[in-house]
């Protein structure tokens, strides 16, 4: 066919899935069984030159019918346990079916987990926002809504050896959840709420954080029986949440308007705006007004996360306005402890992160007293993107003495026709800094072999690209 000839079929992605460079040289195919139901279904992907995705077919082997499911994302999002094993969270969409793996140290899969080191959730349990967390031991937990018994919000626990059992987060009327992270014994779920009765629509839109026990019951020493509501004083929702050292926590939302996209040139402006609680979910007054800041922003996209440095200060960064690494540099925002914008960093806090002509941000860790580091993809010129990670100082600069004297630590390219693309990344020690995502190598007349895979990189270690060279020289 037009991506030609299939080598064969051999095993589960991506250990032992094949790939070929299609007769034509403007396509690939890659053959193998499916993660949908590794016993049942073969299947066959395409994929152009240009990187892009062709649908997913797949053939029943017991009915022969075929079935077209999107691509799985390729290690959506990643995590360290307290012993140091990896866990990933995979999805195929519009399916809304999830792909957990389960990793040693050294990123082999664990074969006493699940069917090869990996658990299908076959159900469309979850909707589009779903997150994983660390449990219990050696345990993982995914928190979500859960759309296919019309419970609002619902936690998976997920053992060791891949058994599952889930409870569902009770409280929630008109619950639209956003996000969720772990503290200790405790889950804190954060999402937005309407506290009228009945509303014909969400004008009064809320904050809402709640605290849970690790076997899902209501802690209801938090906040006001277990909830802690903050009306913004219009409709706005919350986007992440976090924590910093002292055990506060932070809730953080963006909006322009009913717009899903900014048009600072047409005239719309974004609106940040975060509350801080303290450990019983009261308002934290020592924080902007109340508890609550409102900032201004020119981001043209939403909050993709935010992160409590080692010196209190939040830092938070936007999505870019492009996907993969089209976009030239992007968004963050860094605020003192109390909430007002730090000066010392660029303009008023704001600053774009520039590394290389395209960089993509995929998790933000605090290193040192003051500093952090920015993990994510970046592209030197014409070259394939590569993992990298960037140590920035108290004003947002990158550290020189850092990587090739750039600031910038790229993972190395075996040839001038690999690239690899993050999807997330984790932190299992103090010295490394692992990758998840998307690999390809490209064929002598454009096409393409792609998988999904980790590497990992040491912070010690330095390299010879430079980011801040020229182009075309």
């Amino acid at each position: 066919d037009r991506y030609g000839e299939v080598l064969g079929q051999t095993g589960p992605i991506p250990s032992r899935s094949r790939a070929a460079i299609g007769g034509d040289g403007y396509g690939v195919v890659t053959t193998g069984w499916s993660r949908l139901d590794p016993a049942e279904h073969p299947y066959v992907r395409g994929f152009g030159p240009d990187l892009s995705p062709q649908p997913q077919l797949e053939t029943n082997s017991r009915t022969g019918q075929t079935m077209e499911y999107e691509y799985w994302s390729g290690y959506e999002q990643l995590i360290s346990l307290p012993d140091g094993n990896l866990v990933s969270l995979d999805r195929a969409t519009p399916t809304m079916q999830f792909a957990v793996s389960r990793m040693g140290r050294d990123g082999s899969l664990d074969p006493d987990f699940g069917a090869e080191g990996r658990i299908v959730i076959e159900e469309e349990q979850f909707g589009s926002a779903v997150s994983l967390l660390p449990g219990p031991g050696s345990s993982a937990l995914l928190v979500g809504p859960d759309y296919r018994s019309r419970r609002s919000v619902t936690m998976l626990r997920i053992a060791p050896d891949g058994s599952r059992s889930s409870s569902e987060l009770k409280g929630f009327k008109r619950f639209y959840f956003s996000d969720a992270t772990v503290a200790k014994d405790d889950i804190l779920v954060a999402g937005s709420v309407d506290l009228r009765p009945d509303p014909p629509k969400p004008s009064h839109q809320s904050f809402r954080v709640a605290r849970y026990g690790l076997d899902g019951s209501l802690d209801r020493s938090f906040g006001r029986g277990g909830f802690a509501d903050v009306y913004l004083g219009f409709p706005i929702g919350p986007d992440v949440i976090s924590r910093d050292r002292r055990g506060r926590i932070l809730v953080a939302g963006w909006r322009c308007g009913r717009l899903p996209v900014c048009r600072p040139a047409e005239g719309s402006k974004a609106l940040v705006s975060l509350v801080r609680l303290k450990r019983n979910g009261k308002p934290d007054r020592s924080f902007g007004n109340g508890g609550k800041v409102k900032l201004r922003s020119t981001s043209r996209k939403g909050i993709q996360g935010m992160r409590v440095l080692n010196d209190g200060r939040i830092v938070l960064w936007f999505f870019p306005a492009c996907a993969r690494t089209c976009a030239r540099s992007q968004q963050m925002l860094m605020l003192r402890s109390d909430g007002r914008p730090d000066r010392r960093v660029g303009r008023d806090g704001i600053w774009k992160f520039k590394a290389g002509t395209g960089v993509a941000i995929t998790n933000v860790t605090p290193a040192g007293r003051n500093g952090m580091l920015v993990a994510g993809t970046s592209r030197i010129c014409d070259a394939d993107p590569q993992f990298s990670v960037s140590r920035l100082g108290p004003a947002g600069r990158r550290d020189r003495s850092f990587g090739g004297g750039d600031g910038v630590l790229m993972a190395p390219g075996s040839t001038d026709r690999f690239g690899a693309i993050a999807s997330s990344s984790a932190r299992q020690d103090a010295d490394t800094i692992t990758f998840a995502g998307l690999s390809f190598l490209r064929g002598d007349e454009g096409g393409v072999v792609q998988s999904s895979g980790l590497a990992r990189l040491n912070l010690t270690a330095g390299d010879k690209g430079n980011v801040d060279r020229k182009c075309g020289r």
